[in-house]
């Protein structure tokens, strides 16, 4: 697995297809081989590195056990997440990864 380079989320925000789930919007492209998922979460959704570094364990857990082989995946984190528990987090990414 490799690293997306530096301007790669840019461009699959742009040119990539996007899935609004509650909390979290998914942009995706096709890439040819497989690469790391970004997740992005702002300084909005919490002031706390602690409460932002928790949703972005909570999300790669989540990612570990979906297969989205060949896909460059950019997922941003709203505000709104906060009030999800993990298992409704989970939810709501496989629904939101069954439109794909």
């Amino acid at each position: 697995m490799s690293k997306l380079t530096k301007g790669a989320p840019e461009r699959i925000i742009r040119q990539g297809r996007s899935i609004h789930g509650r909390g979290f919007v998914i942009y995706f492209l096709e890439a040819p081989y497989k690469v790391e998922p970004r997740i992005v979460i702002s300084n909005k959704v919490d002031k706390r590195a602690v409460v932002r570094n928790k949703l972005r364990r909570q999300i790669k857990n989540i990612l570990r056990d979906i297969n989205f082989s060949n896909l460059g995946l950019v997922v941003i984190v709203k505000k709104e997440i906060l009030k999800l528990n993990f298992q409704r987090l989970r939810q709501n990414f496989l629904k939101a990864f069954k439109k794909i």
